[in-house]
């Protein structure tokens, strides 16, 4: 740019601005003021996430015959591809019509990790994985290595409810002996009768 014009704009026939790049780097689709480094603008007055208008689509043309083929974006603090920190995309999972495939999300497993990891997955139909690529319910969890798959803190830690890697549940503790572990006061509505209370091995 000369002056202080912008160094580059493309308009319609009409005028209408398509792309704008400022002075200061920042590019702009259907803007002509992009506050940020990528601005993407559309006066679209309805639609919905199949046929609105402002969008940005991301395409992955490989094998059409190529099961998990990803299209997504990477999050890097550089070009370098062992600092790339994490990723958000989707993976094809129906190469006979290439209509469906689920969305997944990847960090990386430690800090001195080279590669991503996926660690959430929404499938085909809406079942959502944490810790598993094959959710068999509307909503999974499964721990990762030693860590336990379930916890439920207060605003200052304390444990409200845990679930254990061998399955034990625990009320108001993280460290249930056995499959239920209570720590407090026990509440059972209705009554306790021999049909909706069993314990076992008191004496």
């Amino acid at each position: 740019g000369v002056g202080g014009t912008n160094p580059f704009v493309i308009a319609s026939s009409t005028g209408t601005s398509l792309l704008t790049i400022l002075t200061n780097g920042n590019v702009g689709i259907g803007t002509v003021a992009p506050g940020k480094l990528l601005t993407i603008s559309s006066a679209n007055n309805g639609g919905t996430m199949n046929n609105g208008t402002a969008v940005m689509r991301i395409i992955n043309s490989g094998d059409a015959a190529a099961d998990n083929r990803f299209a997504g974006i990477q999050f890097n603090y550089s070009n370098s591809a062992n600092q790339t920190i994490g990723a958000i995309g989707t993976v094809l999972t129906d190469t006979a019509t290439q209509w469906a495939g689920d969305m997944v999300f990847g960090v990386k497993a430690s800090g001195s990790a080279t590669t991503l990891s996926e660690y959430m997955r929404i499938k085909v139909g809406g079942n959502i994985g944490i810790g598993t690529t094959t959710p068999i319910a509307t909503f999974a969890l499964q721990g990762v290595g030693t860590a336990n798959p379930f916890s439920i803190n207060s605003s200052t830690g304390a444990s409200l409810l845990s679930i254990l890697t061998n399955g034990n549940i625990g009320v108001n503790s993280s460290t249930p002996i056995d499959t239920l572990g209570v720590q407090g006061g026990f509440q059972v509505v209705g009554g306790v009768t021999s049909t909706n209370l069993y314990v076992s091995g008191v004496t």
